[in-house]
């Protein structure tokens, strides 16, 4: 009786043994160990421990909205990570989600001066370790803005700027110091809605400015409409000095483009302050920035127009109009035509209609744009519909269903000519139908061809 429990008691041992080496192969620093008065299920049952993530960080920056930059390092056996942002000022969830990899990134909307904090849990498969958690202060990474106005006295020589809105995404105040643009500045109180300043006497250009700065030190320089002292006359231009093309034009369809292509002065403002406004003949017009030299202008219906141009320089001194050759526009109301080229042979054949061909024109207009080719076929009873898109067939109970459910072909023609070749066609009852659009959207009738394929 003692030998046979002596044997029991050395098999048991054994096996413990064998399980003790198999579930700590591996094992990390640090983790518990098993003695032999433990039971095979409980050394079985102990999970091995997971690391906590270390070295957090969050990079802040500005684009355009707020980009949250995070990280850590790798945490050994991790499989994956949870990691979630949150706002701790306001005490919401911002995201979260589960990660491979020891990086992040989140885009949001965010306040100057809120908290944010970043929570990182190490998982192995199913399984999380102790979260780890870092805080961030949201920076003020965005300058101020601001809209003003000027208007100066001619005779007083004294400019008047007027604050129409300056704002900032955070609380503090906005400091703002005038730069009148003749060595004078001024703080400008945030109170006082307007600001005046008196010009020395004598002709000259001045360039006023605005410097915005926030109490984060984040600065914008907003630069104001030029005071121009003792201006007295009005910019002129050379003979000849702007030119229109084309004189005749097609409305809804032709560009036509004034082009400075003389020379434009002024006693004060230089060529380049100079603004050039095309008052088109049609009740439009086109302001053109300062140095600019170019205008473009579609006319929406037909009839004859002179266009004009007038200079303005920063004194604010408008010359009178001048007159430029007149453009005739004529409307295109005559629809293109389409056709489609039937087979010469073997008309009832697969293979003779794969490649659709045919004309698409517009002889006296302003020119096809395109042409379109829808496309049903009849097959065993049942009607198909061809999406060109995606050059596919889906089925359809009813030809009508079949024509709703198409998706034609664009093609655009060359020297009046188009083609299409058509995927997946087989035996059946085909229905082609093509029409075409011009340039101003003129539609021609749609022609509808049919043809029995009995032959592949």
């Amino acid at each position: 009786m003692q030998k046979v429990l002596s044997t029991t008691f050395m098999r048991g041992a054994v096996v413990a043994s064998a399980c003790a080496a198999l579930t700590f192969t591996g094992a990390p620093a640090g983790a518990a160990t098993l003695t032999p008065t433990d039971s095979i299920s409980a050394r079985m049952a102990k999970p091995m421990q997971i690391g906590q993530a270390t070295g957090l960080a969050m990079k802040i920056t500005k684009p355009s909205s707020y980009s949250v930059d995070m990280s850590w390092s790798a945490v050994a056996g991790a499989t994956a990570y949870k990691v979630a942002l949150s706002n701790a000022t306001t005490g919401s969830a911002i995201a979260n989600t589960k990660v491979t990899g020891t990086t992040w990134s989140v885009s949001r909307d965010l306040r100057p001066g809120d908290t944010l904090k970043l929570t990182v849990s190490a998982m192995v498969g199913k399984r999380s370790g102790k979260p780890s958690s870092t805080t961030a202060k949201v920076p003020d990474l965005t300058p101020p803005t601001g809209a003003f106005t000027v208007a100066h006295d001619v005779d007083s020589k004294d400019a008047t700027v007027t604050r129409v809105r300056v704002a900032d995404d955070s609380d503090g105040t906005v400091t703002q110091l005038v730069t009148w643009g003749d060595g004078k500045t001024d703080s400008w109180s945030t109170t006082a809605n307007t600001l005046t300043h008196t010009y020395p006497t004598g002709k000259k250009v001045y360039y006023p400015t605005v410097e915005l700065t926030d109490p984060a030190g984040n600065k914008a320089v907003v630069s104001l409409d030029a005071v121009a002292i003792d201006d007295t006359e009005k910019p002129t231009a050379s003979d000849g000095a702007f030119k229109l093309a084309p004189g005749t034009a097609w409305a809804k369809y032709t560009v036509a483009t004034v082009t400075q292509v003389g020379t434009v002065s002024d006693d004060l403002s230089q060529p380049k302050n100079i603004t050039r406004t095309i008052n088109w003949g049609d009740q439009t017009t086109s302001v053109v920035p300062a140095g600019g030299m170019t205008a473009k202008h579609v006319y929406a219906t037909a009839g004859s127009f002179t266009p004009t141009v007038i200079l303005t320089d920063e004194a604010k001194r408008a010359s009178a109009p001048i007159a430029l050759s007149p453009v005739t526009v004529k409307a295109d109301t005559v629809a293109p035509k389409a056709t489609l080229a039937k087979p010469r042979l073997r008309r009832n054949a697969v293979r003779s209609w794969v490649r659709l061909h045919g004309r698409a024109t517009d002889v006296n207009g302003t020119g096809v744009r395109e042409a379109r080719v829808r496309i049903v076929e009849k097959r065993a009873g049942a009607w198909f519909a061809y999406r060109a898109g995606t050059r596919t067939w889906v089925k359809a109970g009813t030809k009508a269903r079949a024509l709703k459910r198409s998706r034609p072909a664009v093609v655009h023609p060359t020297s009046g000519k188009w083609v299409y070749r058509v995927r997946g066609l087989r035996k059946g009852t085909l229905v082609v139908k093509v029409w075409g659009t011009d340039n101003v959207g003129n539609m021609s009738t749609p022609l509808v061809y049919k043809q029995r394929l009995i032959r592949r």
